[in-house]
């Protein structure tokens, strides 16, 4: 369960930064073309669900992650990590 909420903070944050930036695009595209067109809806829908969706599939591929990790680390050994004090 760890695993899953640190992506799905992860994702919201690759999600703040996608929602800026193709924001962003769409803002200036609409002055691109003859015809403006209100990009304002599109624009407040990608500040909304763009980050709530990458938290959304963050979290649930965490959980399939760390699963599919635990699954396989009762076969196999899972990944010991040696260190040497000095």
């Amino acid at each position: 369960m760890s695993l899953a909420k640190v992506q799905a903070f992860i994702f919201f944050v690759f999600g703040i930064i996608n929602a800026v930036l193709s924001s962003s695009a769409t803002f200036l595209m609409q002055y691109r073309f003859v015809k403006p067109v209100s990009a304002t809806p599109l624009l407040v829908t990608t500040f909304l669900i763009m980050p709530v969706l990458y938290v959304v599939i963050g979290f649930l591929m965490g959980l399939l992650e760390g699963f599919l990790y635990n699954l396989i680390a009762r076969r196999t050994g899972g990944i010991e990590v040696e260190t040497e004090s000095r």
